[in-house]
């Protein structure tokens, strides 16, 4: 009869923390690294603001004794200027509370406002949560690096299909003005292509059209049809055996179809658009 082999303290520990690891090598790690350290711990693991609401948790399920004992817990940590706390003393339930450093340039003296809560019969019987906590640190900063960044995009597609609808109403004077901004400057004149590639494919798109136009173009994603690109690029002369826009899109893209319209002066943006959309129909 074979003996079982006991692992040390030190062995499960050191396990924990290669699983916790690689589950904050996730995409969104924070979600993962809540729910094991729920079944590590058999309790419940969420990270709170500073006001007691829940950023995010190993699961929705929470009872208002759960609740009421992380805030109270947060309002003890803030009264007395701890950065970790044991509230409750009940062997059914009690919540340790530890407080999350955030990576950025905040003075170590100075709390980040997230802190890990793991409630339950016995939070702290391993050192899963103390060790979790710089894993969550750095996985919910690249959560909230991915969500700015995806504001950013946001607020420039925006500012770009405002102008090319100052363009099309033939406000010039206004679309200079926020395309010098945005970058990069609008070319007068001008010739207007309509790309159609997949819904799925607007970005490899938009991406690909900088780099064959040398950013002399300005790019928008069509607010109207969700698989269409519109460029208002530079006239400039194409360089001897290279090929136009719309033969380099269709070359580099995989079912990409182009419409384009004459060179044209900015002011007439709108004819432009016309004359290239109808190239596309003739061209699909």
């Amino acid at each position: 009869m074979g003996v079982r082999a006991v692992r040390s303290p030190d062995s499960v520990r050191a396990a924990d923390i290669l699983a916790m690891h690689r589950l904050a090598r996730k995409g969104d790690g924070v979600q993962p690294l809540l729910r094991w350290l729920a079944r590590r711990t058999g309790c419940w693991a969420g990270l709170v603001d500073t006001a007691g609401t829940v950023q995010a948790a190993s699961s929705e399920e929470r009872d208002s004794e759960t609740i009421t004992l992380v805030a109270d817990g947060l309002r003890e940590m803030r009264e007395r200027g701890l950065r970790t706390f044991l509230a409750g003393s009940s062997p059914e339930r009690s919540g340790a509370l530890l407080a999350v450093d955030l990576p950025g340039d905040r003075p170590p003296s100075e709390p980040s406002g997230l802190v890990l809560a793991v409630v339950g019969p016995d939070p702290l019987r391993t050192a899963a949560p103390a060790d979790a906590v710089p894993l969550l640190a750095v996985s919910w900063g690249a959560m909230e690096n991915e969500r700015t960044r995806r504001r950013v995009e946001v607020a420039d597609a925006r500012g770009r299909e405002a102008v090319l609808h100052l363009l099309m109403a033939g406000n010039l004077t206004t679309a200079h003005q926020i395309a010098a901004a945005l970058a990069p400057r609008l070319y007068d004149p001008a010739r207007f292509h309509v790309v159609e590639c997949g819904r799925d494919r607007r970005a490899e798109t938009i991406r690909i059209c900088a780099e064959l136009t040398g950013g002399r173009a300005w790019i928008v994603r069509c607010p109207v049809y969700s698989d269409h690109v519109l460029v208002v690029a530079s006239t400039t002369p194409v360089p001897a055996g290279a090929r136009p826009l719309e033969a380099a899109l269709t070359a580099a893209i995989e079912g990409c179809v182009v419409g384009t319209g004459d060179a044209l002066a900015l002011r007439d943006t709108a004819v432009g658009y016309q004359q290239a959309f109808h190239a596309l129909a003739v061209a699909r």
